[in-house]
């Protein structure tokens, strides 16, 4: 009898842990399909107002930590500030970059890290969310990487480098000489996935 009820325990113990698995599975997807669904709808009103030349641009100082103040054209959709596109052809993304960041933005699209185009040291976040950065592992050297600032000015870029971080490894996220620096975490958050971008010559097209 005994043996009977402890087998039956077991059972219901893993009945109780793959139910858990699959409300948390279910929970993410449904984070991600809306997080996906934002981008989306943020990126086409800012695509509707650039074309229409009536983005409203202007310059903010902004504090990024302990680093320097740095100037970047911004407009504002809905209430939040977005700096351009993001377009990476290899990943199938295509997608607005908010100006600051915090984890409700990250729910929303990828955001500025630190740094800036014009000073060639713009780091980049965002969630793993398969429409937003959950594709990065995938990119290899030599991938295409385009930002379109909101002022239409284009510059591209190409991935020289891909490298897997720890997550507390802080100073080597920053300490890069590369142009461009995108990241993510691993399902998980134990590390992060970055990819390193540099300017292809020649290619800073002003509007």
């Amino acid at each position: 009898m005994k043996r009977r009820l402890r087998g039956l325990f077991f059972i219901v113990a893993g009945l109780l842990m793959a139910f858990s698995a699959a409300c948390l599975f279910a929970s993410y997807e449904a984070q991600e399909r809306a997080a996906g669904d934002r981008a989306e709808a943020l990126l086409q009103e800012l695509r509707q107002e650039m074309a229409a030349a009536s983005v409203t641009v202007h310059q903010q100082d902004v504090l990024c930590g302990e680093a320097e103040a740095v100037t970047l054209p911004q407009t504002t959709l809905n209430g939040y500030a977005v700096v351009g596109i993001l377009q990476v052809p290899a990943a199938g993304l295509n997608l607005p970059v908010l100006d600051n960041w915090n984890y409700d933005l990250l729910q929303i699209a990828p955001c500025r890290y630190s740094g800036s185009v014009k000073d060639e040291n713009l780091i980049l976040l965002a969630h793993n969310y398969d429409r937003h950065f959950g594709r990065f592992k995938n990119l290899e050297p030599g991938d295409a990487v385009t930002f379109l600032s909101v002022d239409g000015t284009t510059c591209k870029f190409e991935v020289t480098a891909t490298e897997l971080l720890q997550k507390t490894e802080l100073e080597k996220l920053t300490a890069s000489d590369h142009d461009l620096t995108l990241f993510t975490c691993t399902k998980g958050g134990y590390s992060r996935v970055v990819v390193r971008c540099d300017s292809i010559a020649d290619t800073i097209e002003s509007p």
